[in-house]
This record gives structure tokens, C-alpha cells and sequence, in this order.
């Protein structure tokens, strides 16, 4: 989960957690980024949590590739008295009274070089959940407009073409009872939530997920340490799945150098062993000479 400022995020497939890679935190900019995998034909949620209790209304927005999907409003009497409130997204209105699920779909590219030069949309394979200090200006109001599901079409040798989307191709459409909409006034930005993400089988999410799940050598294991402690320095928060993970590395890194520790000792021995005598000087016999054997 990704944590700030008293909010934590985390995206969900299958009633499932995401995992979460290469987590940086600008405390500037308010803003924390990590990567997680996805898979065409994957139905997803976008999931938060408000950790502490705020003497104010606060507006969640949830943008898709740069799409601004839907918002949410949670007001400060529907806050518990810790603050605990958890909110969901999984849908994007295209009518008053039908959405579609949000759905990772495949990238539609091309080999015309006229969309070479073409910019790509900036939040393309970009999740964003953005948490604002709010003011309700009116209880309900009925109009609303509604996203423009366009493709994106994206050059094979863009630096962009990363095989995934969410839009326009989202799940099927459903009908829903009529919702009702509050107009508000963003006063200032509190948070915002990054999820960049990369199919499976793409060669940066390897790479992530190389970068966290192998296993440390003996010949590696300082650089390991070293990359971990640079993590935790980003990554100002962690949580508890985090820290056990932190934990269960460490004791494999401890086995480990007593195991190099118990190969050096074993290495040691075999020299001794394996070491050739001294040879001193051979007696020279005379040809004719008796050797007496008794």
C-alpha cells in the first residue's frame, strides 16, 4: 500500500492486493509513485483508506491513462472517531444510469511512422488517485460530462509503447441505479497516489520484479544491503507487510554468511590436508653394494 499524509492507497485484482515495486515518496510535491504488474483482461479496483481524522470534507479523484474517471466525497461526520474511512472505485460512468469496470487492456500500436513524432498522452500506463482538501458547495446537481473513451494509438518504437491501457477498452457495460453527484470546490491538494503500470512480461517489469525477489550470493549480498537501506530512505512509511518482508531477508542473508563462513573453515581444512610433504635427498646406491635388510 502507498502511504501519505494520513492516507494509504493500494490497487486490487481478483479481491486481491497488487504488489508494489521501486516505491518513492516526494514529500515536496506530496506525491508517491511505485510500479505494479498488470494483465490484459484483468478487471481492477482503486482502493484507499483515510488513516486519521480531519476536521474537514475531503474529495478523492481517480484519473486512468489521464482519463478523469469518477470522484468521491467523504465527508468529516461519515469519518469514524479514530478517522478510519475506506473508499472504492471500480467503475467509470458512461451514461447517467451505466458504467463500465475499469479493465487493463492491450495498447493499440502502429508501424506508421507519421505517429512516431506523435506525443503520447504524459499519464499513459498511469493509475493516479488525487486526495484534496474540499468545500461542498451543493448537495446535488444533475449534470454531468461524461468521458470520451478514445484510443490511444502509440508508435511499436515509442518510448511509450508499454502493451497495456486502461481506456477506452474498459469492461462491458452495466446498468446501475441513477447516482447522485455533489458539486465541490477543491481548496488545496493533500496527497497524491501514483500506481505506474507494465505488463508482466515486459522487460522493466523483470527487471523490478528481479530487483526484489532474487535471491542474495554471498559475492552480492553488501550491494543488496545496500540497495535495500537506499529504499528505506525514499520510501518514508512502510508497512507492516514491508517490514516482515525486511525481516525474513535479513535471516537469509544471516544463513547465508554462516554458511560462506562454514565453506572458508572447510577450504582451510582440505588445504592442510591435501598439502605435500617435504622431500628430503634420496640415498644414492652403488651398483655391486649389499644392502643388509636385517
Amino acid at each position: 500500500m502507498l502511504k501519505l499524509n494520513g492516507f494509504e492507497a493500494w490497487i486490487k485484482v481478483d479481491n486481491k492486493k497488487v504488489p508494489k515495486y521501486n516505491v518513492k515518496t516526494d514529500r515536496g510535491e506530496q506525491i508517491v509513485t511505485c510500479w505494479i504488474p498488470s494483465e490484459v483482461g484483468k478487471v481492477f479496483s482503486v482502493n484507499w483508506e483515510n488513516l486519521e481524522h480531519t476536521s474537514w470534507d475531503t474529495s478523492v479523484d481517480v484519473l486512468l491513462d489521464g482519463i478523469d474517471a469518477e470522484g468521491m466525497v467523504i465527508r468529516q461526520n461519515h469519518l469514524t472517531s479514530a478517522g478510519n474511512f475506506t473508499g472504492r472505485m471500480r467503475d467509470i460512468l458512461t451514461s447517467p444510469t451505466t458504467v463500465r469496470p475499469f479493465l487493463f487492456s492491450p495498447l493499440q500500436l502502429t508501424d506508421d511512422d507519421a505517429y512516431l513524432d506523435k506525443a503520447s498522452p504524459a499519464q499513459l500506463s498511469e493509475i493516479q488517485l488525487k486526495i484534496y482538501k474540499t468545500k461542498i458547495n451543493s448537495r446535488e446537481y444533475t449534470s454531468k460530462v461524461y468521458p470520451v473513451l478514445n484510443s490511444h494509438i502509440v508508435h511499436e518504437r515509442s518510448k511509450k509503447a508499454t502493451a497495456h491501457q486502461v481506456g477506452p477498452r474498459f469492461g462491458e457495460e452495466e446498468y446501475v441505479p441513477k447516482r447522485r453527484h455533489i458539486k465541490t470546490k477543491d481548496l488545496n491538494r493533500i496527497a497524491t497516489c501514483v500506481f505506474k503500470y507494465q505488463s508482466r512480461g515486459s522487460s522493466n517489469s523483470i527487471r523490478l520484479t528481479t530487483q526484489l525477489e532474487s535471491q542474495p550470493t554471498a559475492g552480492s549480498s553488501s550491494r543488496v544491503v545496500a540497495k535495500r537501506k537506499a529504499s528505506a530512505i525514499d520510501v518514508k512509511e512502510v508497512d507492516d507487510d514491508e517490514e516482515g518482508e525486511g525481516d525474513a531477508v535479513m535471516k537469509k542473508l544471516k544463513a547465508l554468511q554462516v554458511h560462506v563462513e562454514e565453506l572458508r573453515k572447510l577450504v582451510k581444512v582440505r588445504a592442510r590436508i591435501i598439502k605435500k610433504p617435504k622431500v628430503g635427498k634420496r640415498p644414492v646406491f652403488l651398483p655391486g653394494e649389499i644392502i643388509d635388510l636385517a
